[in-house]
This record gives C-alpha cells, structure tokens and sequence, in this order.
C-alpha cells in the first residue's frame, strides 16, 4: 500500500475511533441534539479528515477496500420475510441496528466488554441478541443472558456466572469445551440499592472484570479464577438506579442508542406492512406509506406533547417505538380474502384506527387526553393520507362504533380479523 493511503487509512481509523469513544457515548435529549453538536466540533477539529460533507460523521464508516468513507446505509440487509418466525422475533435490518452490531463485533473481538444505554423502546436489547445469534452460527463462540432485577443480589447473579462454567484445572474455571463465552447482563443498573449506597450485584459483576476472580462462598480462602468470559451489557438511564457504580462502567465501552426517527421508523414498518399487503389488491397496497408516516406522526405528536409526559398520575405514559410495534402486530393480523373488495381500503383504514385507539387510547386516565389524542389522529390523517381514496370519506372513515375482532368470523370456518358492522353483530356472536 502506497505512504499516502497508508496514511488515509491510519488517520481514518483515528478519526473513528475518535468519533465512537467520546461521542458515541453523548445523551439522547429532546432539547439539545449532542449528537449534532459533537459532529461540527469534530469537523472543525479534524479539517483534513475527508468525511463527506451531508449528514453526521456517525453515519458513516470507513471502508479499507474502498479508500473512503462510506454510509452505513450500504451495510443494511434486504428484507427477506420468514413466515415460520413469530412477529414479536421479526428483525429488520436498518442503519442503527447494523451500526452497533458493527461495533459490538470490534469490541468482542479485541476481548472488550461494552455497554449500550438508552430508554425503552431504543432497541437495546434486540441489538444484542441479534448480533449474538449471529456469533453463534458463525464462530466457535457461544453466549448466555442475565436480566437483573431489583432481587438480584451478588450471591444469584455469582451462582448463575459460576453455574455456567466448568472447571478447567486447579481453580481456572472457564465456558465448557474450552469455548469463549458472551456474557449480556440487561437491565444492568436494576439491583437494590441497600443502606449503604452500593448494589452488591453490581459490586461482584466489578469484582469479577477488574480481578477475573470471585471466591468462593463455602470456603472464602480459595479463589475461583475466571477465563475466556467477556461480558456485555443494557440499561435505561432512565429506571432503577438510573446510573452505576464508576469503577464497573469505566471497564466498559459505552455507546447511547437513539430513539428511532420517523425516517427509520418508516423505512422498518415499510418493508413489513408492505410485504403483508401484497395479496390485498392494488388500493390497499398504496396505503402502505400513508400509514406508516400517519403512525409515525401520532407517536411524535404524542411524544412531543406535554399532556402525555409522565407524572405521579399518569406514571405509566410511556410512548415508545413498542408502541408501534404492538399497532403494526394487529394490522398484520389481518387476512386478505376481508379486503380485496372496493371497501378493502377503507376497512382497512379502519382496522388501522382501530389499533390506535386500542394501543395508545386504552392507556389515557383523562378524558381531556382521549380528546387531543383523536385530534392528532385526525390531523395525521388530513396530512399523509392527501389523494388516498380510502380516506377522502372522513365520516364513514371515523364512523362509530369503531370495533375489530377476529370471533365474529368463526361462523365461517376462518379466524378473521377485521371491523364488526356494528354492536349487534357483536352481540350475537357472543350471544
């Protein structure tokens, strides 16, 4: 390799490992974007760096083979739909997803251990498991899961490290068959806090990074040494203790996972109902990205709202990207044969209404808060569903009652889910 791409190559490495170790750590806040903020200081620091000019330097990754910064999105996977795999395990390849699976393989490569934070719905934990279920069919590694809770004290959390060992010899305990082991610890600031300021789960997991060693309970003269277990670990800043020990997490690489934007939202939920809607008929397939964008604007508009900010009264109003997973989990449980017809896509619509009110309205204490939630329905409909024949009939669109289920089509054979006509067809099906 020539002295001037040698040196392209060192300084790119530099610059991203830069960007990973002391940005990629930054708050995700509502009110300052840091990552933003952290992108035009590095510009302005690293002017010889040739990163492209759009987008934010986190978008990016440099590629050896092509001598240039290149956009993750070129790392994204096509959508290949497994029927046999339930909807709750569906996993679409996306920049994000893709991005920290990256850097989780660096780290589990050189042997470090690495922590992802972020609030819940940020995609923490499928990161994960997706990346280990890859390491498992494609390396002699294997891996095993802890979620901590607050009853988890260091003797459970010392039982369940050392009951998935073996001895190896003398007091070197290590994985079976010589294997290496990834240990992922979710949930990690979970534990108790006790009197004294400390959680003692915590304290072990520190014990056993900083030293390799733990003792052994019944004989506290003998020590067990640990060997070829690395561990990587979640948690929301935002439950339990809110933050950890700094003696455990300075043994960490940290790295915030993002609330997902509209663009990635779409891009995901896209490809899934799009897929699904394909045997529907032509009408009801164009309502695939009117619907994936009006979902994406109820979530923001929610979100962005001060009415549905937690508090003592309302401590369970947490709106996430869960939420629009359990919405799109109803409309695919839709079938076909209901909505080939010239009413499929406005029932369909309906079936979509329908999965708001169930996923986000069902939630709500207050009368007042149902009320601004169907403004915002209404209004995200006025604004992604223009020239969508299905919804230019707003009366018959929002007609009530507003009810779906799948027993009133029993009497057909087939399980169906879709729209009921009105209350009495759903009394005499319960009748």
């Amino acid at each position: 390799m020539p002295t001037e791409e040698q040196k392209l190559c060192y300084e790119s490495f530099f610059t991203f490992a830069l960007m990973w170790t002391l940005g990629g750590a930054v708050a995700d806040d509502k009110i300052v974007n840091h990552r933003r903020a952290f992108n035009a200081t590095l510009r302005s620091m690293a002017r010889g760096v040739k990163l492209p000019e759009f987008g934010e330097c986190f978008d990016f990754r440099f590629d050896v083979a092509a001598k240039d910064w290149v956009h993750w999105e070129t790392s994204v996977k096509k959508y290949e739909p497994v029927t046999e795999v339930l909807y709750q395990n569906i996993i679409i390849s996306n920049v994000e997803l893709e991005r920290m699976k990256h850097l989780l393989d660096l780290h589990v490569k050189r042997q470090k251990p690495m922590l992802l934070v972020g609030v819940a719905g940020t995609g923490k934990t499928t990161i994960v498991k997706d990346y280990l279920a890859e390491v498992k069919v494609n390396s002699e590694m294997n891996s095993a899961s802890i979620n901590l809770n607050s009853y988890t004290t260091s003797a459970a959390l010392q039982g369940i490290i050392v009951g998935c060992l073996e001895k190896r010899s003398g007091h070197t305990f290590g994985p079976p068959g010589h294997r290496r082991r990834i240990l992922f610890v979710d949930d990690l600031n979970m534990p108790y806090v006790d009197s004294y300021d400390t959680q003692s789960a915590i304290m072990l997991l520190t014990q056993v990074l900083s030293y390799g060693q733990v003792y052994d309970r019944e004989r506290l003269d003998e020590k067990k040494t640990i060997v070829d277990l690395l561990f990587t670990a979640c948690m929301n800043p935002k439950a339990g203790s809110f933050m950890i020990n700094g003696r455990l997490q300075r043994r960490f690489t940290v790295a915030t996972t993002y609330a997902p934007g509209i663009q990635l939202i779409s891009g995901i939920y896209t490809k899934v109902l799009g897929r699904h809607l394909e045997a529907f008929g032509q009408q009801t397939q164009r309502t695939t990205e009117p619907i994936v964008n009006a979902t994406a604007e109820v979530l923001a508009s929610i979100q962005n709202s001060a009415s549905f900010l937690p508090s003592a009264e309302k401590f369970h109003y947490q709106f996430n990207l869960k939420d629009i997973s359990n919405l799109f989990q109803g409309l695919l449980s839709t079938n076909s044969s209901v909505f080939r017809d010239a009413g499929g896509p406005t029932r369909f619509l309906r079936v979509w209404l329908h999965e708001c009110q169930r996923v986000f309205s069902d939630r709500l204490v207050l009368e007042s808060d149902a009320k601004e939630l169907q403004a915002m329905i209404e209004k995200a409909v006025s604004k992604c569903f223009v020239g969508v024949g299905a919804a230019s009939n707003r009366e018959e669109l929002f007609q009530q009652p507003l009810c779906c289920t799948s027993f009133i089509s029993e009497a057909s054979g087939e399980r169906q889910y879709l729209p009921a006509r009105d209350l009495q067809q759903i009394r005499q099906a319960v009748e």
